[in-house]
This record gives structure tokens, sequence and C-alpha cells, in this order.
């Protein structure tokens, strides 16, 4: 039975997500096998289940709202996800739970929160697939002044180490071809290597596409000279799981003895950052 009725949740919870917001069948479908399941099992894996996928088909429905206020959307996530957690602390979906409350956390600049929610995520879920990326967010949270440590396969072929680069700064820019800012991000990197690198600036591109293919397409096309790495599991790869990687574009920028000196740099304003670290005042940018 309990196969049957996860899978009536799952179907309820996708036809909530698309429909749209006068149409509240499915929605309140969900919430009364929810009530039903709860009411018989309390407590249990089958419980937590449907109540995580009516909170994740309310959570999307709020999104599609034009009008919505999207930091209150995101307050009242984190509160339905803490909810969670303590209704169902054991339960599977407990583990996505925990991450997408470091992930919410990151974003609304509570890091530490985030750091909060990862520790749980490692500490009660260790087994899990998801504690890897939870691990990996830790060391990314702390990374600041620390060695970073990268290390794999080139798109071109052979072996890469963070530790052989010879430059004063390095920008480290994880990337996937389906992300829409890469373009943009691409061109002002190229600008700036095409200012700053006579000056000791250097560009590794880790690559998180599934395909390597897709990779390649795309930098023929771009033409940016960099070092490029590529992760073969995308987003599961040791590239991402190393240090968190869960939302792209993401960039590290390294000083010359290979440690952080930002974890959370955005191209649109990593001019000014390189200009600092250079010694580079404003009136002697030519």
């Amino acid at each position: 039975r309990d196969p049957w009725i996860r899978q009536v949740a799952d179907s309820l919870s996708t036809a909530a997500q698309n429909s749209v917001p006068e149409k509240k069948d499915a929605m309140t479908r969900l919430k009364s096998l929810e009530d039903q399941i709860v009411k018989a099992m309390p407590g249990s894996d089958l419980a937590a289940y449907i109540a995580f996928r009516r909170m994740q088909a309310g959570y999307a429905q709020r999104l599609l709202n034009p009008k919505a206020d999207f930091n209150k959307i995101q307050e009242e996530w984190l509160k339905q996800l803490a909810g969670f957690i303590k209704d169902y602390p054991k339960a599977p979906d407990g583990a996505d739970a925990l991450l997408q409350l470091g992930m919410v956390s990151e974003f609304t600049g509570k890091e530490k929160d985030a750091a909060k929610w990862y520790r749980q995520l490692v500490d009660d879920f260790e087994s899990h697939e998801l504690a890897k990326r939870g691990r990996g967010a830790l060391n990314r949270l702390e990374l600041e002044g620390k060695q970073l440590k990268l290390s794999g396969s080139k798109l071109s072929g052979g072996t890469f180490s963070i530790d052989d680069v010879d430059s004063k700064l390095t920008i480290v820019y994880y990337w996937a071809s389906w992300n829409q800012q890469t373009v943009g991000d691409f061109a002002k990197l190229k600008l700036l290597l095409k200012t700053y690198g006579d000056k000791g600036v250097k560009l590794v591109c880790v690559n998180l596409d599934n395909s390597e293919k897709d990779a390649k397409d795309f930098l023929e096309k771009a033409g940016i000279d960099a070092i490029h790495l590529h992760g073969k599991e995308g987003l599961d790869s040791a590239f991402a799981a190393d240090y968190g990687i869960m939302v792209l574009p993401h960039l590290f920028l390294v000083d010359a003895d290979g440690k952080v000196v930002s974890r959370r740099a955005q191209v649109a304003t990593l001019e000014m950052l390189l200009m600092k670290e250079l010694g580079i005042k404003p009136e002697e940018k030519k």
C-alpha cells in the first residue's frame, strides 16, 4: 500500500505545481491525503513523505505568483522546513529539507544558520548521499584564508592542480552551458583578463555540465583563454561536492600562495576586488 500512496502523493504534488492559481483541486486532495495518513500513522515516514511533497507544491505555487514578495516566500519556506525537521527528524526526506534549509539560509545572508543546518545534515544523515554536499558546503563557508584544493581532468586532456598555477591571483569560475548567466560572465571575464592578465591574473574554469561535448561546444563559441576543467558527473561530481557548489555560477578568488581571498565574489564586481588585491588605485587604472 505504501508505494501506491507515495505515487498518489507524487502525482498530486506534480499536478498542484502545474495548476493555475485558481485551480486548487490537486492541493486540496493532497492535503486531505496528508491529514488521513497523519491521523492513521502519526510520525511515520509515509506521513513525512506526503507532508514534504505538499510543502514543495505550495512553495512552487507561491514562486509562480508574479506579484509575490520573494523574500517573504523564502522566510516562510525556512519556517516550514524547520517545522518539518522538528516533526520528522529522522525521515528520509529530512536530508533534503536540511540541505534546502542550508541553501536558503545562505541565499538570504544567514550564514551562521546555514552552517548549523549543514552540520545537522552531516551529523544526522551521515550515510545519505546528500551529506557529502553538506560537508562540502561547510568546507566552503570556512574557506577564506585557507588553501583551495582543486585538481582533476582538463577538457583538453591531461591533469591539473591549482598548486601548479603561477599567478598573483587566480579566478576560479564554476559554470555550466545551460546557465544563462555564463554568456555575460565570460564576456566580462575576457575583458578582465585583457586588462589584468599581464599583471599576473589567470583564470581557471570548472565546467559542471553532465556532457563534455556540451562544454566543448559552448567554449568553441565563447573563445575564452583559460584552464578548463570538467566534472563528468556535473553537479554530482567531486568538483561540486568538495565545496558544496549547488548554485551556478560560483566564483573563488585565490592568491599567489593558493589561499582563498574571496569565496563569494561576483563577476560584476570582481574588478574592484582585483584592483584591491593587486594594489591598483582607481586613478591608476588605464
